[in-house]
């Protein structure tokens, strides 16, 4: 914001200087460091960020070449062939199938446009070698480079301070228009160079939150964005960073989005879920609860989604599933019924603890995606049976109790799933087994009914 205040001071005292009649005065050097600065200026090099309309060349002359080959590589169907194939079958239907003297429009060869496409092409190329490409190279040095030379040559100027014998007026008069653009060049320096703070702060706050991990890819990628954004609103309204932080802009980017599988869902389910694995972010766990639980909006769309999510059947990315199903599990001591779905979403949360099925792929991603959604089920559940009626419907879902126990059966390490309490898996198998019990325990007379029929 201040590098683009200072670019319109400069361009009004630009207008000082012309309308103060000293240009005839100027000498040489000064004349041409006064048009490089104007013109630097005027096409808007003092905008927030230059690389985003250097983008905007780049993908004008990329669009102009598609479109250019597609005009004559697609033939075209015109109205008139349309009604004329139209008449042609109205003529055949009534003359019993003769043609009638109205003949078939016919487009040019495909070779023929292939030629004319090509040497459209080189048209194109020719004009912009000779006419738009020494233009387009001049701004996009402006737009790159434009700061940097203003800086200097105002540097330079303010060193020297060989303006001629002007009028008494230009020396001051050149002296202000070469600090402002000297002072502008400075902001622009801080600017630019918080681009590599903003990477050293995007890797450092990742290592407070565990987010380095490649696990939490998605996170990283969100946490980048969610900076960088940041960063511009900064630059636009100091205040801009008041109003948000990071659970904030997760939910939003939850809400914005259509399903649980769009990208920014995806993104945003992530930096929860990362935020809710560390423990010792409390603050941030009262901040999500506050956000969805607590919210008087309820956020209760964004609630269906989650409980839709947990299901690995539906086809949705493996981290939305995890993610939906460690925030679920913080969240649901302070959730209504209804805003879990009850009782449909059983369906969902019994997913969790459905064992992974044969299909052929990499078994050992696939055991330890089971283990984890597991952790997180049992997790959610033995919350749920505080609740009478959730007690119930975990009770009455047919072989859930079953599925539930698994981590408890003495024969285990017989079944499939022997790597669970591997060594290496020790800390993940004492949590499956902890959250088993505390659910088997608190769902009371319904799991020992269920124990005395031989269900379990």
């Amino acid at each position: 914001m201040a590098v683009r205040v200072m670019g319109y001071l400069v361009v009004l005292w630009t207008t000082v200087i012309l309308l103060g009649g000293f240009v005839s005065a100027l000498e040489k050097k000064d004349f041409w460091c006064f048009t490089i600065i104007t013109l630097v200026q005027t096409i808007g090099v003092s905008t927030v960020f230059p690389r985003e309309n250097l983008k905007k060349i780049v993908l004008s002359y990329i669009l102009g070449f598609v479109s250019t080959t597609y005009t004559f590589y697609v033939p075209k169907n015109s109205k008139d062939d349309k009604n004329i194939r139209a008449e042609n079958m109205k003529d055949e239907d009534g003359d019993g199938g003769r043609r009638t003297s109205k003949e078939k429009p016919k487009h040019w060869p495909r070779w023929l446009r292939r030629l004319a496409a090509f040497v459209a092409y080189l048209v194109q190329q020719l004009v912009f070698a000779v006419v738009a490409g020494p233009l387009a190279l001049a701004v996009a040095v402006l737009y790159a480079c434009g700061l940097v030379i203003t800086t200097g040559l105002a540097a330079w100027r303010l060193l020297h301070r060989d303006y001629g014998d002007g009028s008494n007026n230009l020396r001051p008069a050149l002296d202000v228009l070469y600090t402002m653009v000297l002072l502008q060049g400075v902001l622009s320096y801080y600017r630019f160079s918080s681009d590599f703070w903003q990477s050293r702060l995007t890797n450092n706050v990742a290592k407070a939150y565990n987010f380095h991990h490649w696990r939490h890819f998605y996170a990283f990628v969100s946490l980048r964005r969610y900076i960088h954004e940041t960063r511009i609103g900064c630059e636009k309204d100091p205040s801009f960073a008041k109003r948000r932080n990071l659970v904030k802009y997760a939910v939003d980017t939850m809400i914005e989005s259509e399903f649980p599988n769009c990208w920014s869902f995806v993104c945003g389910a992530s930096i929860l879920g990362a935020l809710l694995e560390n423990p010792k972010l409390e603050e941030q766990h009262s901040l999500i609860k506050e956000h969805l639980a607590w919210s008087p909006s309820g956020a209760g769309d964004l609630l269906q989604k989650l409980v839709q999510s947990l299901d690995p059947a539906r086809g949705y990315h493996y981290i939305t599933s995890i993610s939906a199903a460690r925030i679920l599990a913080h969240l649901a001591g302070d959730l209504r019924r209804e805003q879990l779905n009850f009782p449909q979403g059983i369906h969902s949360i019994a997913s969790l603890v459905e064992p992974p099925g044969d299909e052929k792929g990499d078994e050992y991603n696939a055991l330890e995606h089971f283990q984890e959604l597991m952790v997180e089920g049992l997790r959610l559940l033995a919350k749920l049976v505080s609740d009478e009626e959730w007690c119930r419907v975990i009770a009455e879902k047919e072989g859930l109790l079953a599925k539930i126990m698994v981590p408890l059966r003495s024969d285990m390490h017989h079944t499939k799933y022997h790597s669970v309490c591997s060594d290496s898996e020790r800390p993940i198998c004492r949590e499956m087994i902890g959250a088993s019990i505390q659910v088997m325990r608190q769902s009371g007379d319904y799991s020992w009914r269920h124990r005395r029929d031989g269900t379990l």
